[in-house]
């Protein structure tokens, strides 16, 4: 097919030509990413100083400096001419390329001597890009290339040829979607071949028009499709049906604000587990077993009941589910409830209850008697917030909608909704984001500005050699600079912050030996105990020979491990206790070296709550293990990997480390959701946490739905759709 508009030939199209996946179709300038690696000339450029010193990557480098010469010299310019002053068309030849080898004289170590090389002139945003990807770039100059739109395909990741395939509709129907792109506008814009329409009666959406569109209206565009289109029914029906299903699907999990271009890494976990749980819907599968951990995390009341309706239209279907869940309705909503207590770790596991719901709230089970109401979480905070206020004005990074909150410090502040009313936005990327990165920011921008000024780096780093007005006047700018990355109007009174600490729930393995007792800094001292005992000084051995690091000292067979993994060839890995140490670690020298008849091992395999009666005189290792207890991490051991733990283990161990920290000016903590996989036991530990914090006068900024916590908080903000709908 031949189109005389365009002047492009088009092929026979099948589903392959819609996809970035094949290399065929995708993209040739990225390569079906998108997006691509480009540098800001307007940073890198120095319009104001000589063509030598204007590119400021390459000011240092005498092998550039060498082509910039030799160019010169060859169309007749002159070095020392200000760049702004150049002729267009040299320029061109210095940012572009112009196709012909230079030769430059090189000095060669082997023979020593000068010898002549070829090279030949390339693009010099390809140049510095090949730095960047070398690590020949200093930081500040890292800061000058980005991940930008692709300048062929504006994201859509595919050829310009699958893009002239469009989907037509009605204009007067059309224009009752809300957010129709018109005419592929992006392309429009770029003088580009396009098809154009051939008039104002039809609407014409090609597929990154369509993948632009948020799921729910998406199902009335193809609906209106269905209606309007002159293609046999049976045909438009046998491709669009299938289509609408799955829309209708992922709408019924209250996803239906997602839009079909949207990055995987941009999804949260539970959108992700809920898309899961969709396709299982599709699926339609009988007799099979699904087993869900924690469905309702980051969810809303009203998303618990669309996630409900669906697990029970997966039991409709002849299949059996199985929940771990806290959530009283999840709870509530079930056939058949199955109670595991009393403890936690190797304390738990026993079956304590396995009836229908009826029966659990008659019993004395612990849950149950959260539900009854007979236990309540409870906790007074006696703090008084402050009248100094952080305001945000106006954010609209992603989709908010110019958001106008303030928050109180030495408060505890939460923002609450359902999903996908861009909370995290607000929180993480807009106010941590400015706190945490503003100086590092603003600094980088002045060091350029200061390069720009032909400073050199040693002068920058000798000593202060701007004055204050200057330096003033500089950071004002890159404030503003700042703002606009972060799509915000202004940020102001957050001077009175000068901590800022972001808890997450990503695990704190670090290495194979990070364990509690290592991240929390009580392993350091159980060390210097050790190494004070009299065998240990008539040894010589100080407190590095009891170090988890040290290989010297180490068990040889599993170098501390404890432990062999077995590769299984189609089975899972499996691990088997280290037939020389079983489960010791150390080398037989190490393990003779004991305090009060226990060796290091010995400690290490101690409960959390044993080591504490254990050290129970040394106050300087007490008050980390009493802190872990108070915050119901009792049951782990002192040797526990890392990757053992669940979330909720890793986010509260963080909060210990906070803890017993002494941070000299105010602190606001971040957290996001730290209810989740929390017992309704588990959250009243959390909330004396919680306000341990506030007692040091801190503040707390925290993503949450559990209507127990927002019973704790002094001030709750709505989000729903971007927009701020209360701030209480």
């Amino acid at each position: 097919m031949f189109c005389p508009n365009c002047n492009i030939t088009y092929p026979e199209f099948t589903t392959q030509h819609f996809s970035p996946n094949r290399w065929e179709w995708a993209c040739e300038c990225c390569h079906g990413l998108g997006e691509i690696l480009q540098v800001d000339f307007d940073k890198i450029i120095e319009p104001n100083s000589p063509l030598k010193d204007a590119i400021l990557p390459w000011r240092d480098s005498n092998i550039w400096q060498a082509i910039l010469r030799k160019l010169c010299e060859k169309y007749d310019q002159d070095l020392e001419k200000i760049w702004k002053d150049q002729p267009e068309w040299f320029l061109h030849i210095v940012v572009y390329w112009d196709n012909e080898e230079l030769r430059l004289p090189i000095w060669s170590r082997i023979p020593v001597k000068w010898k002549w090389a070829s090279f030949k002139y390339v693009w010099m945003e390809d140049v510095i890009k090949d730095q960047f990807e070398k690590w020949m770039l200093t930081v500040d100059f890292q800061a000058m290339l980005d991940m930008k739109p692709c300048p062929q395909c504006f994201w859509s990741k595919i050829k310009r040829e699958s893009l002239h395939v469009f989907l037509t509709f009605p204009t007067k129907s059309a224009k009752q979607i809300k957010n129709l792109p018109h005419y592929s506008e992006s392309f429009l814009q770029q003088d580009l071949p396009f098809a154009k329409p051939e008039d104002d009666w039809f609407e014409k959406i090609n597929i990154w028009d369509l993948q632009k569109i948020p799921l729910e209206e998406m199902r009335e565009l193809l609906q209106l499709f269905i209606d309007s289109t002159e293609q046999p029914p049976v045909l438009i029906h046998r491709i669009t049906n299938p289509l609408l299903d799955r829309v209708q699907t992922i709408e019924d999990l209250w996803l239906g604000y997602l839009t079909t271009n949207r990055q995987i890494d941009t999804l949260s976990w539970w959108e992700i587990q809920r898309l899961r749980l969709a396709k299982q819907l599709w699926n339609k599968l009988t007799w099979i077993v699904y087993v869900l951990d924690e469905p309702t995390i980051w969810l809303d009341r009203k998303e618990i009941d669309r996630t409900i309706q669906a697990i029970r239209k997966l039991k409709d279907m002849w299949n059996t589910i199985m929940v771990v869940e806290h959530n009283e309705e999840f709870i509530e909503a079930s056939d058949w409830i199955v109670e595991i207590w009393p403890g936690a770790g190797d304390f738990g596991g026993n079956l304590i209850f396995s009836w229908p719901y009826s029966e659990f709230l008659k019993s004395d089970c612990l849950t149950a008697q959260y539900m009854n109401w007979k236990k309540k979480v409870e906790m007074e905070f006696n703090h008084t917030p402050s009248n100094k206020r952080v305001k945000i004005r106006k954010a609209e990074k992603f989709n908010l909608q110019k958001v106008d909150i303030s928050i109180n410090l030495w408060s505890f502040t939460v923002i609450t909704w359902w999903s996908g009313a861009w909370k995290t936005t607000l929180m993480y990327t807009t106010l941590f984001r400015f706190l945490n990165d503003k100086e590092k920011f603003v600094q980088s921008y002045i060091r350029l500005q200061m390069l720009k000024k032909w400073y050199s780096w040693e002068d920058i780093l000798a000593a202060p050699i701007m004055r204050a007005e200057e330096y003033a006047h500089y950071e004002n700018i890159a404030l503003q600079e700042f703002y606009k990355d972060l799509a915000v109007d202004k940020i102001e009174w957050y001077e009175e912050i000068k901590n800022t600490i972001y808890v997450d729930q990503s695990s704190i393995w670090k290495t194979p030996r990070s364990c509690p007792s290592t991240f929390v800094g009580t392993f350091d001292r159980i060390r210097d105990v050790f190494a004070n005992t009299s065998d240990a000084k008539y040894l010589w051995f100080h407190s590095s020979y009891f170090s988890f690091n040290s290989d010297k000292w180490a068990c040889p067979a599993c170098n501390w491990y404890g432990y062999k993994k077995i590769e299984l060839q189609f089975l899972p890995d499996t691990y088997v206790p280290c037939e020389l140490c079983r489960w010791k670690r150390y080398k037989p020298e190490v393990l003779q070296i004991k305090w009060r008849g226990k060796n290091i091992a010995d400690v290490l395999n101690m409960y959390i709550s044993d080591a504490l009666e254990f050290f129970h005189e040394m106050d300087n290792i007490t008050r980390e293990l009493k802190l872990m207890c108070d915050i119901w991490l009792w049951y782990l051991k002192m040797w526990q990997s890392a990757h053992m733990l669940s979330w909720g283990e890793s986010q509260r161990l963080k909060l210990v480390r906070h803890l017993l920290k002494d941070y000299r000016w105010h602190c606001v903590y971040f957290l996001d959701e730290p209810t989740v996989w929390l017992h309704p036991e588990d959250i009243s530990r959390l909330l004396w946490v919680l306000k341990s914090f506030l007692e040091k006068w801190d503040t707390i900024l925290m993503i949450e739905h559990d209507p127990t916590i927002l019973r704790f908080a002094d001030h709750i903000i709505h989000l729903e759709n971007g927009k701020l709908v209360e701030n209480k």
